[in-house]
């Protein structure tokens, strides 16, 4: 729907603002079944919290600038992309945690 409007060249700011919602909800719903998966022992994974709360805040954030600046919203958005993409590739050459 994002680039459907952004092609179109009209109501991207919606299409923005739609895009991050969705974005923070499944943001949240993430959040929600790590925590429970972590809480009730499940499956035990190391709790990155760079990479858990980066999300978390960043999308509402960009959705929220939509209301100032489609533009604005879609270089964060970008921003988060790129630091999950690059988030991997980091931790692997850094080797392994003391977690």
């Amino acid at each position: 729907m994002l680039a459907k409007y952004l092609q179109a060249g009209h109501d991207q700011e919606a299409a923005a603002f739609a895009y991050g919602f969705a974005m923070s909800a499944m943001a949240v719903a993430f959040s929600c079944f790590t925590l429970y998966a972590r809480r009730f022992r499940r499956t035990y994974v190391p709790l990155d919290w760079i990479g858990f709360s980066f999300g978390l805040a960043l999308y509402p954030l960009a959705t929220l600038m939509t209301l100032v600046s489609y533009r604005l919203s879609l270089a964060i958005y970008a921003l988060i992309t790129v630091f999950y993409l690059v988030l991997p590739i980091v931790r692997e050459r850094l080797g392994p945690s003391s977690d």
